[in-house]
């Protein structure tokens, strides 16, 4: 049986059921102050930051700019640069969309639709297709 020292100094045996619920409650949760994190500049760059807890750091975990790696830092920087490509079709317009479970392009007919699309819309097919091919992972990743 495992053995913890109380802050009396007392040691004393717990049960390995015990210990492992313990362990688990004392792992470090993230962020801590000094920890490292990133966040994507309002120029579109990955940024690396160590945590204080400051105001800036706040702000950056408020608006879900707030990330443990590089790597989900740099899917986030894609996906808002993929803002940029919304096509706004006008009424009755036909328009494309990226299938993220085909990784396909869907041609849609507006007048076709009994709900409204809320994803990033394409004018033509081979922009939709150069869309998904860009930024497809980006989002799917950010979705997990």
């Amino acid at each position: 049986m495992p053995k913890i020292t109380l802050e009396n100094g007392n040691t004393v045996e717990i049960s390995q059921e015990s210990y492992d619920a313990l362990a688990e409650g004392i792992k470090k949760k993230f962020p801590q102050v000094g920890d490292g994190y990133y966040y994507v500049s309002g120029f579109g760059g990955v940024v690396r930051c160590l945590y204080r807890n400051d105001n800036a750091d706040k702000r950056y975990q408020r608006h879900g700019n707030f990330f443990q790696t590089r790597e989900e830092a740099e899917m986030y920087s894609l996906r808002i640069e993929s803002l940029s490509w919304n096509y706004v079709p006008k009424n009755g317009e036909e328009f494309w969309i990226w299938g993220f479970d085909v990784d396909e392009a869907y041609h849609v007919n507006p007048t076709l639709l009994k709900y409204n699309v809320t994803t990033i819309k394409h004018k033509t097919k081979e922009r939709c297709e150069e869309w998904g091919k860009k930024f497809g992972k980006a989002w799917e990743y950010l979705n997990k």
